[in-house]
């Protein structure tokens, strides 16, 4: 089933986040299978594994040949889609390991819907901030894809204007679904609103895809709510009413939908 846009619903204008951009849709299907620029993959030192993949039948205890992700076999190079050839092309594109708390770009090898990935190395374990660390790997995702150069070089590694997130930390990772999205929207919304560099960070990325997968054992529906309620809580805030018989003026509504008394 090719991937569908499921927010905002077809038809509707554009859902443009705050403070003016970019942006942002909400998405049914595989990552690997949307038209997108840049996709962000969780990912291990040795740029094999999606560490994500694991819920879904894909234990980390089968060997490792079988268990190597989809979007790194998808990749492939001249010789086809194999896993003994993909080592070679992303030591070739980017040598760079991918260590524990950071990330690091590489090519879209022949997959034709995007042409660069950025590579997310999770730490489960953070010792002292892991909802802060969570919330960073999405931030250093996008500043790593930003500071790309716009032309030149290698077709692929050039500043996307486009960019899709599964929802990172969820299962099999240790955040709950509704933890997960959280954090994905309130790290991804404050870096593009912060004041000084804000304006010309939504200025390089017109597009934020949020991913909702399809297999069965990845349980979209949960995934989707989730994404839905962060939505509602960082992009697109619902009115809020005041209590009956109180005078408007005299409440203000604060960003994340709490109204408080003057």
């Amino acid at each position: 089933m090719p991937p569908k846009m499921i927010r905002p619903p077809p038809g509707a204008p554009p859902v443009v986040g705050p403070p003016g951009g970019p942006i942002y849709q909400l998405w049914s299907g595989n990552k690997l299978d949307v038209a997108v620029h840049c996709i962000v993959v969780v990912t291990d030192t040795q740029k094999r594994l999606d560490r994500q993949e694991f819920g879904a039948g894909n234990s980390p205890l089968r060997p490792l040949i079988q268990r190597t992700s989809p979007w790194f076999r998808r990749s492939g190079n001249v010789d086809g889609p194999m896993d003994r050839h993909n080592t070679t092309v992303h030591d070739a594109a980017h040598p760079i390991e991918p260590q524990l708390g950071r990330v690091v770009e590489t090519t879209g090898g022949i997959n034709p819907n995007h042409r660069l990935v950025i590579m997310a190395n999770v730490n489960i374990a953070h010792p002292t901030r892991p909802n802060r660390h969570l919330r960073n790997m999405y931030c250093r995702s996008l500043r790593c894809a930003r500071n790309l150069p716009a032309n030149g070089g290698q077709p692929w590694r050039q500043r996307p204007q486009t960019i899709a997130f599964e929802l990172i930390g969820s299962n099999p990772l240790p955040w709950s679904t509704e933890e997960a999205a959280d954090h994905a929207l309130n790290a991804i919304t404050r870096w593009f609103a912060e004041p000084t560099s804000g304006a010309a960070r939504r200025a390089v990325f017109s597009t934020v895809l949020l991913m909702v997968p399809t297999a069965p054992q990845k349980n979209p529906a949960r995934i989707r709510r989730a994404w839905e309620r962060a939505w509602d809580k960082y992009i697109e805030v619902p009115p809020v009413v005041p209590p009956a018989g109180a005078p408007t003026n005299n409440f203000i509504q604060l960003r994340r939908g709490r109204v408080v008394q003057r």
